[in-house]
């Protein structure tokens, strides 16, 4: 089977928007079927293009044994509504534009968010007359709502819930990566919807320890590191990390690592100064290839975001990263994820954007290195169980077969 993959993020961009796509499409491709990927010229999530990347509106390569054809988006910081709106606007129509020049294929794979690319699936499948399948990744608009991004009961927001369902109807098959979002879905469509849970790629997500570079550079030597890495964004309210180190400072080998980039990224900087926090350091973006050496130089991760219902379906896809790599975790999430966490005991769940719990949970665990231990053997045996890439070939294959 041709398959068409539009999605604006990919490696090596980082995220877990990209990380889906790339193990969905290797999946794809190790079950023989031709994929193609469409996605933006990297950028994301710093905004800065690479230096063989610049100047190009469209760019062809293989990533890992893919097929990538690489177009334009207009790359900035975000840090305003036009600037995002532009973001998504000009990989609408560059995507079109090189999906048009793609042979015919027999599926087309569209991922939201952005809804615009959805919208692009949508106009490429009637024009190549083939099939649409929506993999969706969290529900849009009400997502932006959550977190501020968007204002309830205007007009982006009603024309934008108008093309939420416009898209659910005009699909043949809906894929998500939750049971509760797909849940949430199917009460809006007749759309058939399907579980295509999150996996974690094994041989990329080793345990270990490889970080002395990083320990030496930073000055990590002998500190109890507390790890967050992924988006500075509006949905995680990483605020509340910052007034648990405040809460820790008299701990003076407990430290607390920020790994990413983000729209907050520069205002958590300035809260840190504010502060006085000598305990808090910000590493900024690094690759996909870098991020297992910097999570096994941790003790505990934290996987938060903020107290909001919509959360209530959300299952991060960095925790099956750090379970995989035996990592102890600190999770301020409510609903599903928290039921993921104790169904593997593999980690402490504490409220959404509370320091105080969140100081206690660090200090059990920096107390209690057996229990560290525990917490991890038991992550990484779930997640070979039951998320290894393995049990994505398997559903990939249930899934080619409901078309």
């Amino acid at each position: 089977m041709k398959i068409l993959y539009i999605t604006q993020y990919f490696p090596p961009e980082i995220g877990a928007g990209a990380a889906r796509a790339f193990n969905i499409s290797n999946c794809l491709s190790g079950l023989e079927h031709k994929v193609r990927i469409i996605s933006e010229i990297p950028n994301y999530p710093d905004g800065k293009i690479a230096k063989k990347y610049r100047n190009r509106i469209l760019y062809n390569e293989k990533f890992k044994g893919i097929n990538v054809l690489r177009t334009y988006a207009c790359a900035s910081n975000r840090d305003t509504f036009l600037k995002k709106m532009l973001f998504y606007l000009s990989f609408m129509i560059s995507s079109c534009v090189g999906a048009l020049c793609c042979k015919k294929p027999d599926l087309i794979i569209a991922t939201s968010p952005p809804l615009l690319v959805a919208l692009t699936g949508y106009f490429i499948s009637r024009v190549k007359k083939t099939k649409l399948l929506l993999d969706i990744r969290d529900i849009w608009p009400d997502s932006a709502v959550a977190v501020g991004a968007l204002r309830h009961r205007t007009i982006l927001y009603f024309i934008s819930k108008k093309l939420e369902r416009f898209l659910y109807n005009r699909a043949n098959l809906i894929t998500s990566s939750v049971y509760g979002l797909c849940e949430r879905i199917r009460k809006s469509t007749k759309t058939p919807v399907f579980h295509l849970p999150n996996t974690v790629l094994l041989t990329d997500f080793k345990p270990g320890y490889h970080g002395d570079r990083i320990k030496q550079k930073y000055g990590l030597n002998g500190k109890f590191i507390v790890l967050y890495s992924g988006n500075h964004g509006l949905a995680q309210g990483l605020e509340f990390i910052l007034q648990s180190a405040l809460l820790l400072k008299r701990f003076e080998d407990i430290l607390f690592l920020f790994v990413g980039e983000g729209v907050k990224k520069v205002y958590l900087e300035e809260q840190k100064r504010g502060l006085g926090l000598n305990n808090v350091i910000f590493l900024g973006k690094k690759t996909h290839k870098e991020m297992p050496d910097i999570i096994n130089i941790s003790n505990v991760c934290l996987v938060p975001l903020k107290k909001n219902e919509l959360f209530l379906n959300a299952l991060p896809s960095k925790i099956l990263e750090y379970m995989a790599l035996q990592k102890p975790i600190i999770l301020s999430v409510k609903g599903e994820a928290e039921k993921f966490l104790k169904d593997a005991d593999a980690g402490i769940s504490i409220e959404p954007e509370d320091s105080e719990k969140l100081s206690e949970a660090i200090l059990k665990l920096y107390r209690n290195p057996e229990l560290c231990r525990l917490f991890g053997k038991n992550g990484y045996r779930y997640i070979k169980n039951f998320y290894s890439h393995q049990n994505q070939f398997t559903s990939c294959k249930e899934l080619l077969k409901s078309l």
